[in-house]
């Protein structure tokens, strides 16, 4: 039995030690460093959004203790993505994995470098999932938790497997309570649209919104159940514009049914930025038609400097109302929409804090690790769909 434990532990520090000269320090906050990953061996280092707290003044501290100024090549607030590039090249590039071969219960890493050196948490991976869509509105190709617990400047860290090849990317930022890293295909996905456009477009109208069961009668006539109903209309948005107003319930987008805020989240896609299209409302009793050209989400430069916490972020569309979370119902695994959120029926948020501080994180890791799974589907903290 020792040597299978002793033969366990070499190779977890034989996988550490492999995987470390992809890993580097961001300095791009005032206080504890966060983690990124390099991209490229020409400079191109990929993190988590919400630690890059400024646009200039960014460095990287690489693994052989020097350090570089970095500039920021674009991020995507709704997965909590950015590309930093450095100064000159000679860096060593992590390697990615699919993941396709991932199961639950088997061994991974997460890795961190707040320092100059570099730092690892043992876990396992607790949930897998099917696609799913951030508080934001950012498409996640797969449901990937873990069980490890992310300390302090892990965020932007690479979850690694046993081979010591990255299987994600680990942020504290996009659901709280749980440990869930941004897997590999996303994060390709996402750096490529960067790098080619600096940002990702995302669609906007300027509304809040909550699901509402419609009227017998009506829901026979249209067929459906459900829509969404109007709680707000943004002062100059392409909803104001359009004509839609508070108290108008949507029922169909482009022709698609909208039974949930999922459903809107996925029709506001970049391919509909800049465009016209057909919106069926219900006002007074009678169903209506009106053309609204769809415009673009506009994302501050940097996160909130106000926000708490360690690796705390907003991030989120906003959804008035359910706080239980009327989600898509797909049953896909993740956190428990009704814990630690303080929320009644009725609130409107302009701002979330996703996660109080990642000390808080290693103190509730044991209860989160045993948490059910539930839905990622969580009520919208933030910005207006």
């Amino acid at each position: 039995m020792a040597n299978v434990l002793e033969t366990l532990s070499n190779d977890l520090a034989a996988t550490v030690q492999a995987a470390s000269p992809a890993v580097v320090r961001v300095e791009g906050r005032r206080r504890v460093p966060a983690t990124g990953v390099i991209w490229s061996a020409d400079g191109l280092i990929v993190t988590a959004h919400h630690v890059v707290r400024r646009d200039e003044r960014i460095t990287i501290g690489l693994p052989d203790g020097s350090t570089r100024p970095a500039a920021v090549v674009g991020r995507d607030p709704s997965t909590d993505l950015a590309v930093l590039r450095v100064e000159g090249g000679d860096l060593t590039p992590a390697a990615w994995a699919s993941g396709d071969g991932l199961g639950v219960g088997q061994l991974v890493l997460a890795l961190g470098r707040p320092g100059r050196s570099v730092q690892a948490t043992l876990g396992i991976v607790s949930a897998l999932g099917e696609s799913w869509r951030t508080p934001a509105g950012g498409q996640i190709d797969r449901y990937l938790q873990t069980d490890v617990v992310m300390y302090p400047g892990f965020s932007g860290g690479p979850l690694v497997d046993a081979s010591g090849q990255v299987i994600g990317l680990n942020t504290s930022a996009l659901l709280r309570g749980v440990s869930v890293s941004i897997p590999a295909a996303t994060v390709r996905a996402v750096v490529d649209t960067l790098l080619a456009h600096g940002h990702v477009r995302r669609g906007y109208l300027g509304v809040g919104a909550q699901p509402v069961r419609l009227p017998e009668a009506l829901a026979g006539q249209i067929g459906q159940e459900t829509g969404l109903l109007i709680a707000s209309v943004e002062p100059g948005s392409p909803a104001e514009s359009g004509g839609l107003m508070l108290g108008d319930t949507i029922v169909a987008l482009d022709g698609h049914p909208m039974h949930h805020i999922d459903d809107l989240l996925t029709l506001l896609s970049g391919d509909r930025v800049g465009k016209a299209v057909p919106v069926r409302i219900v006002r007074g009793g009678q169903v209506q038609d009106v053309t609204v050209v769809i415009g673009e989400r506009v994302w501050s430069g940097s996160p909130d400097p106000d926000l708490g916490g360690d690796d705390a972020n907003t991030l989120g569309a906003t959804e008035h109302g359910d706080v239980a979370g009327r989600g898509s119902g797909s049953g896909r695994p993740g956190p428990d929409p009704k814990r630690g959120r303080g929320l009644r029926r009725g609130h409107h948020l302009a701002h979330g804090r996703p996660d109080r501080h990642e000390r808080a994180r290693h103190r509730r890791s044991r209860d989160a690790a045993r948490r059910p799974a539930g839905s990622p589907d969580a009520p919208r903290d933030g910005d207006r769909l």
